[in-house]
């Protein structure tokens, strides 16, 4: 369960520097999209646990490096930037650390693109008001990314989450907390366990998860999957995707969950997590540091497998394959798992390209079905 520090600055862990690394990498690819595809309409950040925006090890926090990120690909764009200014919303409740964010931040109110709301409360309350004092930076007409890193798992009910996600053009990167709810769990009345987890998670579901996985090896990934159920509930947000931090001792400390509804966006989520990625597992270890990375991203043929399996006997479209290998694999696109099986009968694909060769993926829109057939994988 993570500890909230009680002083200004502290140490940052290598998991939160990788954490802030990963945000970066996306948002590299994130401003760049929007900022080219959103004519005239505000561009919005929020980070709903800012926290001061540096370390005593580490000079960006997430909101001074969403600031950085945002001022280079404006000025890389230059006058060819088509949507509207870089808005920002950074919210944390301790008014010290807001205030020194502030004096971090203040450079970037230079530039008149820039637009900067700061709230000293908690993140529920600083939400409202932000949508009182600028609605239309919340409104969902333009593409806007949430933040949401608190110190445990209080303080992100999942009734605001889903308010906010249901509007158009929202996306979420998450810091789930599994090992703090299932230690909350078990601490019963002690913790206050019913208050906090029906809040978490919006309804009392969870006691059906908590019964069936009472030990917390398998309770921790169970209550996470049970919250990226929950995120598939907002209306259109069908693509999530898991990323596990794990602790110096290599034990599960919290999960990074993105959410979003577009299959562009978890497509870019996935290349940040694999820039950052030490295993080929999706996880990051604080034990592994400096060590040489081993990627298993290419291990296609054990997937295939699952793939067949999963399908055996049905027609499916490319769109519905592509997402579930986008949501439930480790890889970006299904063409070699799909080129293993078709190649060894397992799959027999109709397109209306006449020139299509057996293997290949050009064109994906004139895929019209792939049926998984019952042999040799």
């Amino acid at each position: 369960m993570s500890n909230r520090p009680n002083r200004l600055l502290w140490e940052a862990k290598p998991h939160t520097i990788a954490k802030i690394n990963l945000l970066k990498n996306y948002l590299n690819a994130w401003y760049p999209i929007v900022g080219k595809s959103f004519h005239g309409r505000g561009v919005c950040f929020i980070d709903g646990f800012a926290g001061p925006g540096e370390y005593t090890n580490f000079s960006e926090g997430s909101p001074i490096a969403a600031l950085i990120v945002a001022r280079a690909w404006l000025s890389k764009f230059g006058k060819t930037w088509a949507a509207g200014n870089l808005r920002f919303i950074f919210i944390d409740e301790d008014k010290d650390r807001i205030e020194h964010l502030r004096e971090l931040a203040l450079p970037f109110t230079a530039d008149p693109k820039f637009e900067i709301a700061f709230y000293s409360s908690s993140f529920e309350t600083g939400i409202k008001m932000a949508e009182e004092e600028h609605p239309a930076w919340l409104a969902g007409n333009g593409p806007t990314f949430l933040f949401v890193d608190p110190f445990g798992t209080k303080g992100v009910p999942f009734n605001l989450i889903y308010k906010l996600l249901k509007r158009d053009h929202f996306e979420l990167l998450l810091n789930f907390d599994a090992d703090g709810a299932a230690r909350i769990h078990l601490a019963g009345n002690n913790a206050d366990a019913s208050r906090i987890l029906t809040e978490l998670f919006g309804d009392e579901d969870w006691r059906n998860v908590v019964s069936e996985n009472p030990k917390i090896g398998a309770l921790c990934p169970a209550l996470m999957q049970h919250y990226r159920v929950k995120l598939r509930t907002i209306p259109g947000l069908q693509y999530t995707f898991p990323f596990e931090m794990r602790s110096k001792a290599n034990l599960s400390e919290y999960f990074l969950l993105f959410g979003s509804k577009h299959v562009l966006g978890l497509e870019k989520m996935k290349e940040a997590m694999k820039s950052i990625d030490q295993a080929g597992d999706y996880s990051f270890s604080g034990a592994n540091v400096d060590q040489t990375r081993l990627f298993r991203f290419d291990d296609h043929s054990s997937w295939a497998k699952t793939l067949h399996r999963t399908f055996l006997g049905r027609n499916m479209s490319w769109a519905e394959i592509r997402d579930f290998v986008l949501t439930e694999t480790p890889f970006v696109n299904a063409k070699k798992m799909l080129s293993l099986l078709e190649k060894k009968g397992a799959v027999k694909v109709t397109s209306s390209d006449s020139k299509r060769r057996i293997g290949t993926y050009k064109h994906e829109k004139l895929i019209t079905d792939l049926e998984f057939i019952a042999r040799n994988e």
